[in-house]
């Protein structure tokens, strides 16, 4: 009663509510962050701004906000991004070009590496990505590569066999009446009246319509549990009661002074780390006027949370084909040793990444071939050091051949390198005296990954 006091009267006090903040505003509607990611999600609807994919068609939308608000599932898709394209496009065959030659392939990786990164990271959240093509008069050769994000391009006619025929482009759909909206062609060399055309590439998949469905969207309703969990524990922290002991007395103060006195020597003897374990002792007139002290049971959704955050993290791995091993997630029955880290991106690697390169590399050279440079483009790979990899490198990095002179001043431009740079470094080397890799192809490697000059390289590659 000297606690909580609940027989006095108490001042109607304002209840604060939270309010949901809209995403979009109301030209759209916005979208539903209650939607159920297991019913089909697209229906081919065309309407004033062209075929909507989702409700008003934000689903490309509100698979940017769950990458931004689901922490494992981002960093999922980071991390494969980081292995596409970390190290960037290295040309292939640039030996055979001329000055010119060299000079527009140049122009042309310059674009290319402003936006390789991003259309990796377009390709894993949306399995799609779209680029913006600049012809030039004849439409002959392409002069300008630029980026679109896939929210941002929406199919805007089909034709007979329900193949795009024109794309319609608005920097924000959430308020398109603001921004504007362009209509480009899709891309088509043989179009001579259209100079800028859209190129949109989407991975293939069985359920694809108009527009193909993501990788991971068989997850998508453990992600968006993923991106509310932090939310639902912030807000049970900052509104739920977790008093650890309830002390009733059966007698009133006769004071507001007592009661304080009350609180306050409970306070100063029992509360606080320091203080856990001492006994209590109460006095009173009689049994019926004892204090009572009831322990009061913590609340036990803590365990019920951490095995949904265990299956959460497991689904969305499932999904997203990828081991919760390399993402530092324990797994039952397993060992955790280096060998199964090892095997596990091996397959990663070759089901996941490699693919992944080939698509997009596949679609930049065709505009290369395009141009008539007669060279190919790449990814340089991201080399990963596993445990297991550490006494093998050290091995192998022992086998590039170097005289003593040469090796004084190699390690001076080494200094200033991480060892996974190094690392790098030493493979390539290692596989161009293996005869792995042309002289050319070695030295253009070394160059677009760790920016060294023509008397840099030379000391690595002879």
């Amino acid at each position: 009663m000297g606690l909580f006091n609940f027989n006095k009267k108490t001042e109607k006090t304002q209840t604060e509510f939270i309010q949901t903040k809209k995403e979009f505003g109301n030209e759209v509607g916005g979208f539903n962050f209650d939607t159920n990611y297991s019913k089909p999600i697209q229906e081919p609807y065309k309407s004033s701004r062209g075929y909507l994919y989702g409700v008003n068609g934000m689903f490309p939308y509100e698979l940017n906000h769950l990458y931004n608000q689901s922490p494992l599932h981002s960093a999922i898709i980071n991390f494969k991004t980081l292995l596409t394209a970390g190290n960037g496009l290295v040309g292939i065959g640039l030996e055979n070009l001329d000055t010119k030659q060299k000079i527009e392939f140049n122009q042309l990786m310059v674009q290319f590496s402003a936006i390789e990164n991003e259309i990796a990271m377009d390709y894993f959240i949306h399995s799609r990505f779209a680029l913006k093509v600049t012809w030039n008069a004849d439409n002959t050769k392409v002069l300008k590569v630029e980026r679109f994000g896939p929210d941002t391009v929406r199919v805007n006619d089909l034709d007979n066999q329900m193949q795009p025929v024109n794309y319609i482009y608005c920097w924000d759909w959430n308020n398109p009446s603001k921004y504007g909206t362009t209509i480009y062609p899709k891309f088509d060399q043989q179009n001579k009246k259209e100079k800028v055309q859209i190129l949109m590439y989407q991975a293939t998949s069985p359920t694809k319509k108009i527009y193909v469905e993501p990788s991971y969207i068989s997850c998508l309703n453990w992600v968006q549990l993923d991106a509310q969990m932090s939310e639902y524990h912030r807000a049970n922290i900052q509104n739920s009661l977790n008093p650890s002991m309830l002390i009733q007395f059966f007698e009133r103060p006769g004071l507001p002074e007592e009661k304080q006195a009350i609180l306050d020597g409970l306070n100063n003897s029992f509360a606080g780390a320091k203080k856990t374990g001492r006994a209590m002792v109460t006095f009173s007139d009689g049994k019926e006027l004892a204090p009572e002290v009831t322990q009061m049971e913590p609340n036990k959704l803590d365990a019920t949370f951490l095995q949904l955050t265990d299956t959460i993290q497991r689904q969305i791995c499932y999904a997203h084909s990828i081991d919760p091993q390399l993402l530092g997630l324990k797994t039952p029955g397993s060992l955790g040793n280096s060998g199964e880290l090892e095997y596990a991106y091996n397959i990663f690697n070759q089901a996941i990444i490699q693919p992944a390169q080939k698509q997009i590399e596949r679609v930049l050279n065709q505009l290369v071939m395009i141009n008539g440079l007669g060279v190919k483009i790449k990814f340089v790979d991201v080399e990963i050091v596993l445990p297991s990899d550490t006494t093998k490198m050290t091995e192998e990095e022992s086998e590039v051949e170097m005289s003593a002179d040469e090796q004084i001043v190699v390690n001076e431009h080494l200094k200033g390198m991480t060892g996974r740079q190094t690392q790098g470094l030493l493979r390539i080397v290692r596989q161009y005296q293996q005869g792995k890799l042309t002289k050319e192809q070695a030295k253009m490697m070394v160059q677009a990954s760790f920016g060294l000059t023509d008397d840099q390289v030379s000391l690595f590659i002879k």
